[in-house]
């Protein structure tokens, strides 16, 4: 009768005879084969995890390259020439009209006054420290239009063409200057409230000067109105005993416009 265990153990003993053990240096050899492999192994595992996390890093911040076009695709331009400004005009040298002054239906609605032209000039300034004519001296042509009153109220307009556009910035820089250093009297004598001289657009100027006497009930309102196109500049005065407006201006932004169109016909 055989012993099973014996029988196990002989059977086992012949396979190990059949499949012999790899000597040293095959075991040394393998070894450093598995060394290697999991070295690169562990270094692809590194590389795509750095690319992962580029990846998301570029989608957060909007520079993953990876998204651009190829440089030599054509692109596209949405870059469009801009359109002409009103300021690009002020190269151009202007002239003044054949017929530059205003008409008296451009002067209606200043309150109860209808102003019509006279071929006469003032006898005297409207407001004493402001000589227009004087300051626009050097220009290359002016004129001047004075309007007369059917009541208690008168009007210069004054027009001057320049040589270019820095002699009339110049000039009407001389203009509101000027005004701003009017003296406004005794205290005692006269109360005078001034309103600017402010900027009207980006070519002109208003101010306006209200002189209420204390010895009597006259009260002297003066308003100026400068604009300038190009070379061109349109001066604006007005006198009349307190403003027909109340609060408001006489020279607006409508009535500024209407005299630069004429002046440039």
């Amino acid at each position: 009768m055989s012993d099973p265990l014996n029988d196990t153990l002989t059977s086992l003993r012949t396979d190990a005879d059949r499949v012999p053990l790899a000597d040293s240096d095959t075991v040394r050899r393998r070894g450093n084969q598995r060394t290697r492999r999991q070295a690169i192994g562990s270094s692809l595992a590194v590389v795509a995890l750095i690319a992962g996390v580029a990846g998301v890093s570029g989608a957060l911040t909007g520079s993953n390259k990876a998204d651009a076009p190829p440089a030599d695709e054509p692109t596209l331009s949405t870059t469009m020439s801009p359109e002409p400004t009103a300021a690009a005009s002020e190269d151009t040298v202007q002239s003044l009209a054949d017929e530059p002054y205003l008409e008296a239906g451009d002067l209606r609605d200043i309150g109860p006054f209808s102003l019509q032209p006279n071929g006469e000039l003032p006898s005297q300034l409207q407001l004493q420290c402001m000589d227009v004519v004087k300051l626009g001296q050097d220009a290359e042509r002016s004129g001047m239009r004075f309007f007369d009153p059917d009541l208690d109220a008168t009007m210069n307009e004054n027009l001057f063409e320049f040589e270019d556009q820095a002699a009339a910035e110049g000039f009407v820089l001389s203009v509101s200057d000027t005004f701003s250093g009017c003296d406004k009297g005794d205290p005692s004598e006269v109360t005078t409230a001034d309103r600017g001289p402010e900027d009207v657009g980006n070519r002109g100027v208003r101010a306006s000067r209200l002189s209420t006497p204390t010895a009597d009930a006259g009260i002297g309102y003066y308003e100026l109105g400068v604009i300038r196109e190009a070379n061109v500049v349109v001066v604006l005065e007005w006198s009349s005993m307190g403003n027909p407006l109340k609060t408001g201006w006489i020279w607006d932004a409508d009535r500024l416009g209407t005299a630069r169109d004429r002046a440039l016909g």
